[in-house]
């Protein structure tokens, strides 16, 4: 009985509202198993209720199942795979590599008409 009164509040329980949402899973191992479970996600809200009597403490509980299943395939991926990523990220390198070699020759002025040279091309042609 005393737990409200040092608050010097009136002891008014509050609304709650939880959510609880559910997505089935299936989980696909790399050695075949097939285990089936489900992912839990849950939130919960608290509202003061006015002191005046027009409300009254309640508690909502909102339960929603997904109909949209997730899978998890833990199978490693493919040599053909694994050798288009590693030629994206070498084309990657490249292609940056180029771009910054541009923004430099660009910077110091060369390879305009009437610019200065830099590099072992000004000591070819010049």
């Amino acid at each position: 009985m005393r737990a409200c009164t040092f608050l010097r509040v009136p002891c008014v329980p509050p609304h709650a509202l939880g959510c609880l949402q559910v997505v089935p899973t299936e989980y696909f191992s790399r050695y075949g198993h097939v285990t089936e479970t489900h992912q839990y996600s849950v939130s919960e809200y608290h509202k003061a209720i006015p002191s005046d009597g027009s409300a009254l403490p309640a508690i909502d509980i909102h339960y929603d199942v997904s109909p949209i299943v997730a899978v998890v395939n833990d199978s490693p991926p493919s040599l053909l795979h694994f050798l288009t990523r590693l030629c994206a990220v070498v084309g990657g390198v490249f292609a940056v590599t180029r771009m910054a070699d541009r923004w430099v020759h660009w910077a110091f002025g060369g390879g305009g008409p009437g610019g200065r040279r830099i590099g072992a091309m000004s000591r070819l042609t010049a």
